[in-house]
Order: C-alpha cells, then sequence, then structure tokens
C-alpha cells in the first residue's frame, strides 16, 4: 500500500518487561543493506517505531514481525490503519510479517503472510483490513 509523503508510519513493538519475566527476544528489527539506524526519519521508541515520509531520495526500509497485528500511517489529520494476522509460521525476509519502505515523498505499508508451499491447484489467501479515522 503506496502512501502519498508528508506522514508517519508508525509500528508498534511489544511492551518492555523486566528480564525476570522474560528472556527471549521478542522484537526483531531487519535492516536492508541501505537503511542507517541513524537515518533522521526514523523515531526508535520504546513502544513504537515511526517511520517519516520525507521528501529526501535516499531509500530506507526496515521489517519487523508485529505481534500486534496493526500498523498506521499518520498525514494531513487521518490514520490510515492496516491490520493483519500476526500468527506463528515462517515468514519472508527473516521473519518479517510488516515492512515499510520510504524515498521521495512516498512510504510503503506492507504486510507479509508466512511462506507456504502449495501443491497444484492449492491456493492461499492473505487478508488485510484497512480503516481511516481522524487524528
Amino acid at each position: 500500500t503506496v502512501m502519498v509523503g508528508g506522514g508517519t508510519c508508525i509500528v508498534p513493538q511489544e511492551p518492555l518487561k523486566p528480564q525476570s519475566e522474560n528472556l527471549l527476544p521478542v522484537r526483531p528489527v531487519v535492516l536492508w543493506n541501505y537503511t542507517s539506524m541513524s537515518d533522521p526519519r526514523f523515531t526508535w521508541g520504546e513502544s513504537e517505531i515511526r517511520l517519516e515520509a520525507q521528501s529526501i531520495e535516499t531509500p530506507t526500509k526496515f521489517g519487523t514481525f508485529v505481534a500486534q497485528g496493526w500498523a498506521e500511517y499518520h498525514n494531513q489529520g487521518y490514520a490510515f490503519r492496516k491490520e493483519f494476522p500476526a500468527e506463528p509460521g515462517n515468514y519472508p525476509d527473516m521473519g518479517c510479517n510488516f515492512e515499510t519502505y520510504t524515498r521521495a515523498g512516498m512510504l510503503e505499508v506492507e504486510s507479509l503472510g508466512p511462506l507456504t508451499q502449495l501443491g497444484p491447484g492449492a491456493s492461499v489467501l492473505h487478508s488485510e483490513s484497512w480503516s481511516i479515522r481522524p487524528l
């Protein structure tokens, strides 16, 4: 889903918990070769990651597994919300069920389904739910 520039993609992250409650990783972040974590379009927060769609020509992209099953794009006083499955499975790009990419005034809000091997005549369905609300 390609969005017009000028807004911000909000990607929720697992809530912080004391180390004594869980020793396993829960917030994977996947970066592409052209992505710099110091890029000013990123805000790496405790509860969410934000990526701003500016008019910068240089591309950047990250992916993650979003257990909450949603991401939003805020722009011009509205929130576009995309809801998608967050089920266990073997996902592409190092386990991502969500990716976002931006360059030159556009931003992609992309959900991914698990990798599935299909036999002849078989099919698979990946569903998303979209909504828009005022901020």
